[in-house]
């Protein structure tokens, strides 16, 4: 198998945080890494019209 040198980041929205932090956490720990792969990010609600 051959290695990927891709970043990976995780953009969990407001309304699945827990399952976006219990993804993160698995990786983390499968990986060995102790800096999280979640992207912070504004969630910006608009209505059209």
């Amino acid at each position: 198998m051959t290695e990927l040198n891709h970043e990976l980041g995780i953009i969990a929205l407001e309304s699945c945080t827990e399952l976006g932090n219990a993804i993160d956490k698995h990786i983390r720990e499968r990986r060995g890494q102790k800096e999280s792969y979640l992207i912070p990010l504004d969630e910006i609600r608009f209505s059209n019209g």
